[in-house]
């Protein structure tokens, strides 16, 4: 396991990063952006601190000519600058005519650039207004490191600095940054100059502005009277309502929970037509894509509803956990990431307790669990060189385990004492810039003062600096009352050599008893442990409450005795017992028949969504190794899937009942949506027939259903449904729905559909930023996996060109769906050659949960048709 010291070692003789000898305290920018001819210009004043004489000013540019660089101090002191460009490092390289000594200096440079199409730095985005004219927007995203293609900076966490900007705009168009509006001033040629507040002191990826055709919402208060809109192009504007209600919950929220309130002025959510991912945390001018943002309540699905609170809650986060303080450099990312994670999760339990957020969390901890069982997982913090190391870090493990194992440590240490500790943290480090051993220090002293004993930074350093998670087996002792716990790394692939590793694993346990229920909580820091639980054990539950980030492995004794009770287990300890049933199938450590056969046992009383979402992934799973092994075993499949889930839906019938629970609805979708993707009969001939329903009575269906009915129509559906859905798409009434159509296009399996659609992803009919999604369901879609491959492979330049890094890592995720052993070398041997740099950790990743896949496959192909056969009994 490598220690913090030893990763900030490693980071530190990164070539990529400025040395620190030249800091900027204050930027004051202007810009003036052509969105017409798609490029800017602009000029800025940047006050430095010099440490030392210096020759040579390196500063971070990228894709900017530089055409003037002037060095000046107060005492009169002038270098008129020459400037060359380190491509590779994307860094400008001022040279002096002489040497400035130490002290304050005025770096004014003026530059020009392009307004990409590429959705990252300063770049052009487009919509079409009520007439069907296309209207342009110019808008910023610049995490981690693309606000060096707007303006020459240093562009690396750490020099947090002051900005101020100023947009040399149209007067018809509305411009948005970081601040407040100090002043707007007519120009000539139809013109305004724009001049914004200074901006906190902050990192140069959280400077934002946005210049285009925006309307406003009426703006909510915050308790400290900090006003917050809801910003985007108009015709929208009725779509803000909802996104404003969670925005105060969550500012008010933080505020509270930090003891410090929001320190911005004013608070702009703003909706863009192209957004690279979900949103971006610029203090004080959050950007967002449209469908996380914009939202009518009564036609939004429950899943759309939480996407959008979540988003919310998540950015709000970060205006404390990223902005306020904010990591030294890029490897600690999970600093923001997860910290935001977790807090929108505590925000959405708090406004919403009957959403059970935390339970619903699991799903998204078990595929944070899936990457970080493999040989090519990472640890959360890990060592990062360049910029495109930086934006490979944006995953599962940043985010979701990160925010899974602070989690395990709120609930180990207690929930004030971890409260408490994070305002520590916050106030001592506003501004600033933290490494993870100043968290540790904070939540250490909020545990002396609670006069616990827990090695907070000893624990939490087995989580953050080591990959992987342990597997925990339990068995009785030979003492009555006394179980044996055993850690080792868990594993899908066994490559022949032992795992090293060694976890602090928080272990709470419940138990049944003669006497009653007991509940304890130990500490396991060995490979193996005694503890004493308690005498005469019905059966016993290790990670009680489904809160701890590990897999658990029972003796047979044991595991039977759990699963005769299972009234007794709550919906995440089910989902936990069967989630780790199924990785244990995965990896070879339990057979499929044996899987199938405690699968019916958990499902035949079962009730909460996220078991059988649980459930329901892992017949996807084995839709695609029954593809693979041979289409005589479709049938049997189906058949179990009929066996397996429509008890639930019969149970929960067709229509929404008012008393039901937002899950109940998400789970009749979820049934409905799986047996009608497989063709299940009846379920198909039900979804036929609501489908024309809605056609004639848009409000005739429950919203909660009718993406099940859109997929599974789109699934059987011919070329005049798929124009119906295009038309859908064209006239739909919110992003949501929108997306919904959009996305219909890739469960058709007519092979002229599927190859339609492939051809609409780069010819301009579908966004950049909604082509690596569009890929990846084509990739999963059941006849179309080997067309879109070929079509990838195809086009492999053109999307490497046009889709931004984090779309090309997105998209790679559908070759896991390719389960075809004599396929693997060919996928192998092509991203050999045409692996992209920043995509190598995700691109192994995609490529052994493949193997993982395909020797599942060969383990079980024998045996398959009477496997399904037998457990459809």
């Amino acid at each position: 396991m490598c220690s913090t010291q030893q990763l900030l070692n490693k980071v530190a003789k990164s070539p990529a990063r400025l040395t620190g000898k030249v800091t900027p305290s204050f930027y004051d920018i202007k810009i003036i952006p052509d969105i017409a001819a798609a490029t800017f210009c602009g000029e800025e004043t940047i006050t430095l601190y010099l440490q030392e004489a210096v020759s040579v000013i390196v500063i971070h540019a990228a894709e900017l000519t530089i055409s003037k660089a002037v060095l000046r101090n107060d005492a009169g002191s002038s270098f008129i600058s020459t400037v060359s460009f380190d491509e590779e490092k994307q860094q400008a390289l001022i040279s002096l005519e002489g040497s400035a000594g130490p002290g304050e200096w005025f770096l004014h440079l003026s530059f020009q650039g392009i307004l990409n199409n590429r959705l990252r730095g300063f770049y052009r985005s487009s919509f079409r207004d009520a007439d069907g004219s296309e209207k342009l927007i110019a808008t910023t995203k610049f995490e981690p490191s693309d606000a060096r293609r707007a303006f020459p900076c240093f562009d690396e966490p750490e020099f947090k600095a002051v900005f101020q900007i100023s947009l040399l705009v149209d007067k018809g168009l509305t411009a948005i940054s970081n601040s407040p509006i100090n002043s707007e001033r007519e120009m000539e040629g139809g013109k305004k100059l724009v001049s914004f507040a200074p901006s906190l002191k902050m990192s140069s990826y959280l400077v934002a502005y946005v210049v285009g055709d925006f309307s406003a919402s009426e703006p909510v208060f915050t308790k400290s009277s900090v006003p917050i809109r809801v910003c985007c192009v108009p015709g929208k504007k009725h779509l803000t309502a909802y996104a404003l209600k969670w925005a105060k919950f969550s500012i008010d929220f933080f505020a509270d929970y930090f003891g410090i309130d929001y320190q911005g002025a004013k608070l702009d959510l703003i909706a863009i037509p192209d957004f690279a991912s979900g949103a971006m945390e610029n203090f004080g001018a959050i950007t967002f894509r449209e469908t996380a943002l914009l939202l009518d309540e009564t036609q939004a699905t429950h899943a759309e509803l939480m996407r959008v609170a979540e988003v919310v809650c998540h950015e709000n986060a970060h205006m404390w956990f990223g902005d306020l303080v904010t990591m030294d450099w890029w490897n600690g990312l999970w600093l923001n990431e997860a910290f935001a994670t977790f807090m929108a999760a505590l925000a959405v339990q708090a406004f919403m307790p009957s959403w059970k957020f935390f339970e619903g969390f699991n799903i998204f901890k078990a595929g944070a669990m899936r990457i970080d069982g493999l040989h090519s997982s990472r640890s959360i913090e890990f060592p990062v060189e360049s910029p495109e190391d930086a934006r490979a870090m944006f995953d599962v493990l940043t985010y979701e385990k990160g925010c899974a194992i602070l989690r395990m440590l709120e609930l180990y240490i207690g929930e004030e004492v971890f409260r408490q500790g994070c305002a520590t943290y916050m106030k001592r480090h506003a501004c600033l810039n933290t490494e993870t051993a100043d968290l540790w220090n904070a939540l250490a002293e909020a545990v002396r003062n609670a006069g616990l004993s827990i090695p907070v930074d000893e624990l939490m350093d087995t989580w953050v600096f080591q990959q992987g998670f342990p597997l925990v087996s339990v068995e009785r002792a030979e003492s009555e009352g006394v179980i044996i716990l055993r850690q080792r790394p868990f594993r899908y692939l066994d490559e022949g050599s032992t795992p090293q590793g060694l976890w602090y694993v928080p272990i709470a346990i419940r138990a049944g008893t003669s006497d009653g229920i007991i509940e304890k909580v130990f500490l396991l820091k060995q490979t193996e442990q005694r503890f004493y639980v308690g005498e005469n054990l019905k059966w016993i539950v290790i990670n009680a409450d489904g809160q701890g980030f590990y897999r658990v492995s029972y003796a047979d004794e044991l595991a039977q005795q759990l699963l005769s009770h299972l009234s007794e287990l709550s919906a995440p300890e089910r989902f936990n017992l069967a989630s780790d049933l199924w990785a244990a199938t995965q990896a070879g450590h339990l057979t499929l028949d044996a899987y199938l056969a405690r699968l019916r046992i958990v499902l035949s009383e079962e009730t909460d969504s996220h078991v059988f979402a649980l459930a329901i992934n892992s017949i996807g799973y084995l839709r695609r190794i029954c593809a693979a092994g041979g289409p005589e075993h479709f049938n049997d499949l189906v058949n179990l899937a009929k066996q397996l889930f429509e008890p639930a839906l019969i149970r929960l019938g067709w229509e929404p009942k008012a008393s039901e629970s937002p899950q109940d609805a998400e789970l009749r979708a979820s049934l409905v949506s799986t047996l009608g993707s497989l063709g299940e009969k009846s379920c198909c001939q039900k979804v036929e027939s609501l489908w024309k329903q809605y056609l004639s009575d848009r409000k005739s269906v429950s919203t909660n259903l009718l993406p099940a009915l859109v997929e599974t129509t789109a699934s059987h559906g011919d070329a005049s449904c798929y124009d119906q859905m295009l038309k859908l798409k064209e006239s739909a009434s919110t992003p949501q729905e929108e997306t919904r159509f959009l996305f219909a296009l890739s469960h058709f399996r007519h092979p002229e559909l599927i190859e339609r659609t492939l051809a609409s992803s780069l010819n301009g009919q579908i966004r950049v930023q909604d082509v690596p999604q569009m890929i990846r369901s084509l990739f999963l879609n059941p006849t179309g996996g080997l067309a879109t491959w070929n079509f990838v492979k195809a086009h492999w330049d053109k999307m490497v060109a046009t889709i931004p890094l984090q779309g090309i890592i997105r998209l790679c995720d559908g070759i896991t769906a390719l389960v075809n052993p004599e396929l693997e070398p060919e996928l192998k041997e092509f991203f050999a050659t045409h692996n992209i740099k920043g995509n190598e950790k995700a691109l192994a990743q995609n490529l052994e949960t493949l193997t993982i896949a395909n020797r599942f496959l060969l383990r079980e192909r024998e045996q398959l048709g009477s496997v399904l056969a037998k457990n459809t009994r």
